[in-house]
């Protein structure tokens, strides 16, 4: 039986609206958290792994790594993800990145990092050149950039999610990951 192309939005469009649920959650915690804890509260929840891939600084943030998400969750090889399973990629990525968040100081928010992570498993589980190229224009200023902290980007964010993207493709060849965490990536 055929899927035809509505059939292969709907998953994407739900995964969305589910990150965008989660991102209202995100902010009610926050204002519950400012309300009771006040300036301290930013740090709790910009550095908390379970939120701070579901805030961002702005609304505009917000729709352009909604509308990247759903576009990179249409594809094939990203239909089998459900938002259990972007929780979890999310939230072992914000976990890697934790430690060096907590070094330099600057928390990551959003999820950047899950969107390379679905861009990586596009460009590179099939042989072609431009894909290969995008993937290439898209991490090569994340990989120059990764040390520089003051633009208020997480680099290394990005370039985990790809990294984890790209082990998820040969997570049979680079058995480095626990099995959990490549049942949930795999």
């Amino acid at each position: 039986m055929k899927t035809t192309f509505f059939k292969k939005l709907k998953n994407p469009a739900l995964n969305v609206l589910f990150i965008f649920l989660a991102w209202i959650s995100s902010f009610v915690l926050c204002v519950i958290a400012k309300i009771f804890l006040g300036d301290a509260s930013d740090n709790i929840m910009n550095y908390n792994p379970f939120v701070n891939g579901f805030i961002h600084g702005d609304l505009s943030h917000l729709g352009m790594n909604l509308l990247l998400m759903f576009v990179f969750l249409i594809p094939e090889i990203n239909q089998k993800y459900s938002f259990r399973n972007l929780f979890f990629i999310t939230l072992i990525i914000s976990l890697i990145y934790f430690p060096v968040s907590l070094a330099v100081g600057i928390p990551a928010v959003g999820i950047s990092g899950t969107l390379y992570f679905m861009l990586s498993r596009v460009c590179l589980s099939k042989r072609n050149v431009f894909l290969y190229i995008f993937f290439a224009i898209m991490i090569v200023p994340e990989v120059i950039g990764f040390s520089n902290f003051s633009d208020g980007t997480a680099h290394m964010v990005h370039i985990i999610g790809a990294a984890l993207g790209f082990i998820s493709l040969k997570s049979e060849r680079y058995s480095i990951l626990p099995n959990k965490v490549t049942e949930y990536i795999g």
